[in-house]
């Protein structure tokens, strides 16, 4: 996709890629299911989007550009890394292992299928909205910034791990709870209710701590 600043668009058609997608500029969606391995290169400003049921296998992300999850079960079938990930929907599946290491945004969806999320040194997770961590494992070695009006539930047996050297800091009123089956969220590092003058809550997830718990501001409960 070399011109065009909005959006050029795959729909109702499979695509399965094995070789190289670049996106220069705008952004490409792929709205027709697929599965894929090769490279997709995305440049700085540019935008490659999934929104809906695709597989990805040995494939590569380069580029500065941005790789969004909008809609559907994004099935990881070998592990992935990419340097920017917004995740604004749909179902991040599969037994692998995605790791973002730069900047990742969740704003709604699900992560679940016994995966795990790898948030590196120096990289950041900004959640800001309603999520749910479903069967799944998280290794936080870098920022989380939990922010906004929406809650984060860890169900089904999922971790949450806040690792030595990592900062988990929340800055709102909001609540960290599980759906059926509740999970744990085990604290190494920093876990800081840094804004809002109400409750930050802990509920129906067992929390761990042998790092730092730090209560800035209203009630860490």
């Amino acid at each position: 996709k070399l011109n065009g600043a909005g959006n050029t668009t795959v729909t109702s058609v499979t695509f399965n890629n094995s070789n190289l997608v670049q996106v220069q500029s705008g952004t490409l969606k792929l709205n027709g299911g697929g599965s894929s391995g090769g490279v997709f290169d995305v440049s700085s400003g540019a935008v490659l989007d999934f929104t809906t049921n695709h597989s990805l296998g040995n494939v590569t992300f380069n580029g500065p550009g941005l790789t969004r999850h909008s809609s559907g079960i994004l099935t990881l079938n070998a592990p992935v890394t990419a340097q920017l990930w917004h995740m604004t929907g749909g179902t991040l599946g599969g037994s692998n292992t995605l790791t973002v290491t730069q900047n990742m945004t969740w704003t709604a969806g699900s992560w679940n299928d016994n995966g795990t999320t790898v948030i590196p040194v120096g990289a950041t997770l900004v959640i800001n909205g309603s999520v749910s961590i479903w069967q799944h494992t998280v290794h936080n070695k870098g920022t989380t910034i939990w922010s906004g009006a929406g809650d984060i539930s860890i169900s089904n047996g999922s971790v949450f791990n806040n690792l030595a050297g990592a900062l988990f800091e929340a800055q709102n009123d909001r609540t960290i709870n599980s759906i059926q089956v509740g999970g744990v969220f085990n604290n190494a590092g920093v876990f800081r209710k840094l804004s809002g003058a109400g409750n930050t809550t802990v509920t129906s997830v067992t929390f761990n701590n042998s790092g730092s718990v730090e209560a800035l501001s209203g009630t860490l409960s």
